[in-house]
């Protein structure tokens, strides 16, 4: 997704909602492979798009695209061992297509604007997760054992 202008804002629960969403223009395949090598990544082309691993051996982000010669995020479709790859991949393609918005699932939304490199990012996405777990225990506790 393409995040629109403005600010990121959370709901009334501190939950990040859905950004509002813009088009963007298309940008031909080599354009977003150029655009990921200077962000520091090493993407590896496949038939209909690219692949880009992580650090632990067998770790990827896979994405394919309908038309290589007019890429747009909206269109892409993402497979994965390793979704934080996702942040850096997005970061690297600001250059190309603005503000991207990332869905990760119960983590909610991020955007990824220029504003933030992908460690803090991965930060706040690690917070995120945290706190989820924090919340589950926290849940758990409260209920204390029971019998059935």
């Amino acid at each position: 997704r393409i995040a629109g202008a403005g600010p990121f804002r959370g709901n009334a629960g501190g939950v990040p909602e859905e950004p509002a969403s813009r088009a963007a223009e298309p940008a031909p395949l080599p354009a977003v492979l150029d655009a990921l090598r200077a962000g520091g990544l090493a993407p590896h082309s496949i038939e209909d798009g690219f692949e880009v691993h992580g650090v632990q051996a067998g770790n990827f982000a896979r994405i394919t695209v309908a038309d290589p010669a007019r890429v747009v995020p909206d269109t892409m479709v993402l497979a994965y061992t390793e979704a934080e790859l996702f942040v850096d991949v997005a970061c690297a393609l600001v250059r190309v297509f603005g503000p991207i918005g990332i869905d990760m699932g119960d983590a909610a939304w991020l955007v990824v604007d220029g504003s933030r490199d992908a460690a803090a990012i991965r930060k706040e996405l690690s917070d995120r997760y945290l706190a989820m777990a924090k919340q589950l225990m926290e849940g758990m506790a409260s209920a204390g054992p029971r019998l059935e």
